[in-house]
Order: structure tokens, then sequence, then C-alpha cells
């Protein structure tokens, strides 16, 4: 068996001698000696230790080391992308150094940040073709109508003008600045004015086109001349008019007087 003395381990042993039952037992104690003392445990685990945030720490700063350049590479290509709103060569670079080996998280975040900008960018793309395809469909538009001896015009819900063709000056005896943003009964004859108000406040609300609707006008030089109106009304995504139109007008007073006579 085993007992402790004054803090030592004893290992204990009885031997019985040969003979009979009278024989003598002989007793053995050995001291059991444990392979550290408790302050030599102490250094050994301490040393361990030590040893162990070592290596923690230099994995630790080697992994950084590679780490922190793909992540300011990846902050400076969010911020250039930020300030310019479209891609670049720069960017594109910035982005695949973040990437790097493409197998951490790091690289899954660079990835997905590519593939918005690439979204974006042909989003961006595609709006500036359909801008570009809608400036040269009204710049034909406008030059088809001009060519004709007409003005294109488009008016708001509140029979204002929002936008003249340069050849409503002409039409007008006035410059566009004089006629935009003023309502289309402005240039009519006072004594006339508000029978015409009335005319095209209901053509609006009934939200339907119209052709060569007739209007007299008033040149600042005091003469009375006859536009014919013809419009469309303006829809909306949901294709619901909102009492805006556009459409083309023309100068018929010529051929108005020749069939008085």
């Amino acid at each position: 068996g085993r007992l402790d003395r004054d803090g030592v381990r004893f290992e204990q042993r009885r031997i019985a001698m040969p003979g009979n039952g009278d024989a003598p037992l002989l007793v053995t104690q050995t001291k059991i000696r444990p392979p550290f003392s408790i302050g030599e445990s102490v250094v050994a685990g301490v040393g361990v230790f030590a040893v162990i945030a070592l290596l923690l720490a230099f994995a630790l700063r080697t992994w950084l080391g590679r780490l922190l350049p793909r992540i300011e590479s990846l902050s400076s290509g969010v911020r250039l992308f930020a300030i310019d709103g479209q891609t670049s060569a720069e960017l594109d670079r910035l982005l695949t150094t973040a990437t790097g080996t493409g197998a951490d998280e790091l690289a899954e975040v660079a990835l997905a940040s590519r593939d918005m900008v690439a979204t974006l960018a042909l989003r961006e793309n595609q709006r500036h073709a359909a801008e570009q395809q809608l400036r040269q469909s009204e710049q034909f538009f406008r030059d088809v109508a001009e060519s004709a001896g007409e003005f294109v015009w488009q008016v708001c819900a509140n029979n204002t003008y929002v936008h003249l063709s340069a050849q409503a000056s002409v039409a007008f005896g006035r410059p566009l600045t004089e006629l935009i943003g003023h309502p289309v009964y402005e240039f009519i004859a006072a004594r006339e004015r508000g029978a015409f108000a009335r005319q095209v406040r209901l053509q609006a609300r009934s939200g339907a086109p119209y052709r060569r609707f007739l209007m007299p006008i008033v040149r600042p030089d005091g003469e009375r001349r006859w536009l014919a109106f013809s419009g469309m009304p303006i829809r909306d995504e949901n294709g619901v008019t909102q009492g805006a139109y556009r459409g083309t007008a023309e100068d018929v007073t010529d051929r108005r007087r020749a069939e008085e006579e």
C-alpha cells in the first residue's frame, strides 16, 4: 500500500518470511519521488506556454502580413468605386489583389464586390445607351416636325409649356424664354382666353389624343395667328395619364385666310 509522512509519499510492501505461521514479516518502504518537483513543473509549464504563444504570434503575424494588403486593396477599390461610380483598370486591379487565391472569406467578399461592380456598370451602360437612343429619337422627331414647318411642344398637367423646339419662337414671335413656363392660353387674346382655357382643360382631363386643335394667339406686335395643335397624352410606367401632353403644332394662319377668302 501507500502512505504519506510529512508530505512525502512512500510505497510500503510486506514480505512473508518462509516458515510456519509464526515467521516474522519483512516490511519495506520505498520513497516515491515524482518526476518533477512543483517548482520544476511550473517552470516547464511556463516554458511550454511561452513557446506556444511565440508560435501563435508568428503564425498570426505571417497571416496578417498576407491579409492586410488584400484588405487595403479591397478598401481602396470600394472608395474608388464610390467616387467614380464606374469600372476602371485600377478598380479591377485592386479587386483582383483583394481576391488573392480565392480560398478564404475575404476572397468571397472581393468576388461579391466584383460581381456587384460588374452588375452596376452593366446597368449604367444600359441606361446611357437608352438615354442616347431617346435623344436620337427626339432629335429625329424634331427634325421631321420642323422640316414640315411644325414645332414640337410639351405641357405638364397644369397646361404649362415645359418644352418647345426652336421653330415655336417663329410661330409665336417670341423667344423661347418667354414661352416655356407659361400656360398655353396666356398668349390667346384676352376676350377669347376664358373659352379656350376651358377647352384646353377639358381636353387634358379627357386623356385622349387629339389632332389639329385650333388655337388663336396674339404676337407681341398685335398680329393674330392661328396654330393647329396635335397631341398625345403622356403616360407613366403603369400606363396612366396624368394630364400632361406632347405633340406638334403648325402655323395655319395663311391657309385659314385663304379658305376664308
